[in-house]
């Protein structure tokens, strides 16, 4: 694929698939380094941390710390690309992904401030989430066993200020959470009924749960119904799959004992965030 081949399927579908970008070369030599340091300490997150979120095994910043993982997703053909979708002569990597294999991750996107609300309570920071994008870089041929990265093509085009779907259900949602007594308000305040410093860290975390739940059983079901697909990629090694922020996807649980060899990296153009103020 050419660069305006790039660019055009990756604004009309939100991801795009280059195939067997990556040289065999320099995945094998990465795959061994990864097999020789998998117990390294300084890849690995706290105990405590990946009790809860077992998906943190390894610590997301780790190539920080790791010249070779940081060189890997450095490589000039995964710039190239992040360049070209994101416009932006250079791109800086900020996140990566590097377990072998999947502990299941539910439908999501990586941050839509314009829907990622309930109750009007912001979830993320306010930003241009256009300034980032992923790229699932295939170490082998992965299959459906493997725990694939899944995607619902189109679905970053859905305009949720405005989709009737997304906001007939969420309404119905949310006054389900009030029915149930789940949240409570006091002269229309969320009511702090935890403990939490700073008081706003209640709000985010409670909603931040039962808006993941309204996308998993909810939204997304109902959108599968309407017209939407979803599909998994299944690559040689490889092959890369780059997807913007707003896509909706999720990651399959790995087989027992059937490994996922790959590694994400996560670009963007710098851009200037603003934290929303909560009162609660």
């Amino acid at each position: 694929m050419n660069k305006k081949e790039i660019k055009e399927h990756y604004e009309e579908f939100g991801f795009v698939i280059v195939k067997n970008l990556i040289d065999f070369e320099k995945i094998q030599k990465y795959k061994k380094y990864f097999i020789e340091n998998q117990d390294s300490e300084i890849w690995k997150s706290p105990p405590e941390v990946v009790e809860k979120i077992p998906l943190l095994k390894y610590r997301w910043e780790v190539f920080k710390d790791d010249k070779t993982i940081r060189k890997f997703l450095n490589n000039k053909k995964l710039l190239q690309v992040a360049k070209t979708v994101l416009e932006y002569r250079k791109p800086k990597l900020h996140l990566s992904i590097i377990p072998w294999s999947s502990y299941g991750q539910d439908w999501h996107t990586d941050g839509n401030d314009e829907n990622e609300k309930l109750f009007n309570v912001e979830l993320h920071p306010k930003a241009s989430f256009t300034g980032r994008v992923g790229a699932w870089i295939a170490l082998d041929k992965i299959t459906l066993e493997s725990g694939p990265f899944t995607y619902i093509p189109k679905s970053h085009k859905i305009d949720y200020k405005k989709d009737d779907l997304f906001l007939s259900l969420k309404e119905k949602y949310e006054k389900t959470l009030i029915e149930n007594n789940f949240v409570v308000f006091e002269n229309g305040v969320l009511k702090n009924q935890i403990k939490t410093e700073p008081p706003d860290a209640f709000a985010v975390d409670l909603l931040s749960v039962k808006y993941a739940e309204f996308i998993n059983h909810i939204y997304v079901p109902e959108l599968l119904k309407n017209g939407f697909k979803q599909e998994a990629f299944l690559p040689e090694c490889g092959d890369v799959l780059f997807w913007g922020p707003r896509l909706i996807h999720k990651a399959v649980r790995s087989q027992e004992g059937v490994l996922r060899p790959s590694i994400i990296g996560h670009y963007y153009r710098p851009i200037k965030i603003k934290y929303p103020k909560i009162m609660v």
